[in-house]
C-alpha cells in the first residue's frame, strides 16, 4: 500500500509518522520484482514506503542530506516491467507458456514443431529480460542483444505513459526497441542521464525514426536466435542438411534486417 512521504522543514513525514529529519542514516531504493514497483527504505526511520506521485523532489532532498544511498540500479541497469508485467511474474509466465507450447508441439507435430515453438517461446523468454541501462558507456535500451550507443551519438532520451503504473523510455540513435520500466524510476532515470551524458529526458512518443529503430532489434535477434537453435539438428537422421538449412534461413533474415537497418 502506498504512503504519503514528504519531507516538511527539517521533518520527514511518513503515513501519518514525523521524525525529524536528521535522525534518517541512510536510503535503500529497490523494485519489487513480482509487484513492479518501487520500495524505499528510510534507515534510522524504520519501514518500507511506496512513495507515489512527487517521489522526484523528495528523493532531491534525501540525496542532499549526505547520508548513504543505495539503489538496485547503481550500475545504470534499472530494472523493467517487460510484457508490461514486473520481472518476476513476467519471467515466470512466460516460461510456463513457453515449455507448455514446447511440449504440445513436440507431441503433435514431432521434434520440429518442438523446436519451432522452442525458437518462439525462448525469443519471448529473452524479451523478459529487456533493459534500460545507462553507464558512462553510453545507453543500450531493449534486448540483450541490443547495442550499445555512445552518449555523442545519443540525439535525445524520452518517455511515455505505457500504462497505469510504466512508462515507455526510448532513445534517438539508438538500434533497438523501447523498454517498459516503473513510472516510479523516472526520477532516477533523469537524474542519471543528466549527471552522466548531460542528456535531457523528454516526455514525448517515440516518432517515426524511433519506431523504425525498434525494428532493428527483432531484425538482429531472430538470426541470432536461428542459429543458437542449430545444435538441435545434432540429433535427427540428416543433421548436416538440416544444419545448412537453418544457415541459409538465418542469412535470408539477416540480409532482410541489415536492409531494415540501413
Amino acid at each position: 500500500m502506498t504512503r504519503p512521504l514528504r519531507i516538511e522543514g527539517d521533518h520527514v513525514v511518513v503515513g501519518g509518522e514525523r521524525a525529524p529529519i536528521r535522525s534518517v542514516l541512510g536510503v535503500i531504493e529497490r523494485v519489487d520484482p513480482w509487484r513492479g514497483r518501487l520500495v524505499v527504505t528510510l534507515v534510522g526511520v524504520g519501514g518500507e514506503v511506496e512513495p507515489g506521485a512527487g517521489y522526484g523532489d523528495v528523493r532531491r532532498a534525501l540525496r542532499a542530506l549526505d547520508v548513504p544511498v543505495v539503489s538496485d540500479w547503481e550500475d545504470g541497469r534499472f530494472p523493467a516491467v517487460p510484457l508490461g508485467l514486473p520481472e518476476g511474474t513476467g519471467t515466470a509466465a512466460v516460461l510456463v507458456i513457453a515449455l507448455v507450447g514446447v511440449a504440445a508441439a513436440a507431441w503433435g507435430l514431432g521434434p520440429w514443431g518442438g523446436v519451432a515453438a522452442g525458437l518462439v517461446g525462448g525469443w519471448w523468454v529473452a524479451r523478459t529480460r529487456d533493459r534500460l541501462v545507462i553507464t558512462t558507456d553510453g545507453v543500450r535500451v531493449g534486448p540483450a542483444w541490443a547495442p550499445w550507443v555512445r552518449w555523442a551519438d545519443v540525439g535525445a532520451l524520452g518517455i511515455r505513459p505505457a500504462g497505469r503504473s510504466s512508462v515507455l523510455v526510448w532513445a534517438r540513435g539508438h538500434a533497438g526497441a523501447g523498454v517498459r520500466v516503473p513510472a516510479s524510476l523516472v526520477p532516477a532515470i533523469r537524474a542519471r542521464a543528466w549527471r552522466i551524458g548531460r542528456v535531457p529526458v523528454h516526455e514525448a512518443a517515440p516518432d517515426v525514426l524511433e519506431q523504425h529503430q525498434g525494428w532493428v532489434a527483432a531484425a538482429v535477434g531472430v538470426p541470432l536466435g536461428l542459429v543458437l537453435v542449430s545444435p538441435v539438428v545434432l540429433a535427427t537422421s540428416a543433421p548436416f542438411v538440416w544444419m545448412s538449412a537453418l544457415f541459409w534461413a538465418a542469412g535470408a533474415v539477416g540480409a532482410v534486417g541489415a536492409a531494415v537497418a540501413a
